[in-house]
């Protein structure tokens, strides 16, 4: 077929800045993202300067309340949550010792543990072993412990209930955990509790988890100091490229992460602001027109912050603040040979009768098919409604939908682990998911940027 954006697609690519998005993923995966929280606030906060240096229009940080009650349609605000120390000391009777500190290694402090008092407290160790379901007779007494509990069984049954229930105090698993076959490195999981929960919990990797095992059996107990700081909000971040009228369309990405996370989600994070910066360029430079819609970029906590920023419009200007198309970013700069993870374009509902998707099929082909051949594959998926573009597929109100698709990477074996970090994003694959973003949001915001003729070939 003959390609249709060839010429604006090898001008992008011989413009396009990789420096500032594959510095700013740096930087963010620093920083725990939890929705509410000090580093999510400070990941805005260094956003903002960046969108200030490419020259956004109507930068604004909006925050909203983080306590857990206010809603947004079916989406509740989340509860404020950082942590500010999580250290869990556990020694034995025959003198081994382990330290697990959430501050040393990502991920160790399950996201929404509960606080331990001031002074910190000891508990003993208890070891899950011989339960093949949870639930089932042979449960130890774990009143007042910290459970050891093997991956294998964390994901079988509701054992947050059943610590609770039990009366301990916290556990220790390796459930999540991923090992790199090429080293051997091993990460530890994400491990996420209820908001309110009671309990704490620390993810370690299977080496770990089977010396506390050990450690257990030989009259282990473990030194808990886990300080929770509850008085961040969730902060949205948007600016614009503003067009020649009041309609615009949306390019989003999830801010929200614990660190690293650097392909969930800081790739999203980061090839938005490169969009940006290449629209303004090619603006400026004179190569396209300023767009008749404008271009709005919405940065904020996973689903939340698309939530509480579109319900907030609404209720000031009603059914025109809808944007007219949605473009999301979630994990878009994936290095495929070590991630094993295609690029996806994930559709909107077929109900939504757009061409966007037919448009976006085009652009990604004709961009992974220029660019260095490196065994990367690009495909489409029906919707699966997994990110922030499923506020606008017409699920929480019909009245406020608008055709909306994923650009995307899954599976990717390292995601929601330690192991997301920048040797895992490839350069390549980020420069092809922003010039595929670029091009698609020229076409949806620029009138007559196709022919007729052209909109027919595809």
């Amino acid at each position: 077929m003959q390609p249709i954006f060839e010429t604006v697609i090898q001008r992008l690519a011989e413009v396009v800045d990789l420096a500032m998005p594959l510095n700013l993923i740096e930087r963010l995966t620093e920083l725990d993202r939890y929705q509410a929280s000090a580093g999510i606030a400070e990941a805005a906060a260094l956003l903002r300067d960046y969108c200030e240096d490419i020259g956004l229009d109507a930068i604004n940080i909006d925050n909203f309340n983080a306590d857990g009650q206010v809603q947004w349609w079916d989406f509740a605000a989340p509860r404020s949550w950082t942590p500010v120390e999580a250290r869990l000391e556990i020694t034995d009777d025959r003198g081994n010792s382990i330290i697990l500190d959430h501050h040393t290694t990502p991920m160790t402090l399950a996201t929404y543990s509960a606080e331990a008092p001031a002074m910190g407290y000891v508990a003993r160790l208890v070891t899950i072993e011989g339960v093949a379901v949870a639930g089932v007779d042979g449960m130890p007494d774990i009143n007042d412990a910290i459970v050891v509990i093997p991956g294998h069984l964390f994901g079988n049954g509701d054992w947050v209930s059943l610590l609770h229930h039990g009366g301990a105090l916290g556990f220790i698993s390796d459930w999540g955990s991923v090992t790199d076959e090429r080293t051997g490195a091993a990460y530890n999981g994400r491990i996420e509790l209820p908001a309110d929960s009671t309990l704490f919990g620390f993810s370690v990797t299977p080496s770990v988890l089977a010396k506390t095992g050990d450690m257990a059996r030989s009259a282990g107990t473990g030194r808990i100091f886990i300080t929770i700081d509850r008085s961040a909000t969730m902060p949205v971040i948007s600016g614009v490229i503003p067009g020649r009228t009041a309609e615009e369309i949306w390019l989003t990405a999830h801010l929200c992460h614990p660190r690293p996370g650097a392909n969930d989600n800081a790739s999203g994070i980061a090839s938005l602001l490169a969009i940006a910066a290449l629209l303004s360029k090619t603006i400026d430079s004179g190569f396209c027109r300023r767009p008749d819609k404008t271009v709005r970029f919405i940065w904020g906590p996973e689903f939340l912050g698309v939530a509480a920023f579109l319900n907030q419009r609404l209720a000031r200007e009603g059914l025109t603040a809808m944007p007219t198309h949605v473009i999301n970013l979630d994990m878009v700069g994936e290095d495929q040979s070590l991630c094993h993870s295609p690029f996806y374009i994930e559709r909107c509902p077929p109900y939504h009768g757009s061409a966007m998707v037919a448009v976006a099929e085009k652009i990604v082909a004709e961009v992974f098919s220029g660019f260095e051949d490196d065994g990367a594959i690009w495909q489409s998926s029906p919707f699966m409604g997994f990110s922030d573009h499923c506020l606008f597929a017409g699920f929480v109100d019909r009245a406020h939908c608008a055709p909306a698709i994923q650009f995307c990477h899954f599976p990717d074996k390292y995601n929601h682990s330690s192991g997301d970090t920048m040797d895992k994003v490839s350069a390549v694959e980020l420069k092809r998911a922003i010039i595929a973003s670029t091009v698609l949001s020229l076409v949806l915001a620029t009138d007559d940027f196709l022919e007729p003729s052209q909109l027919t070939a595809i």
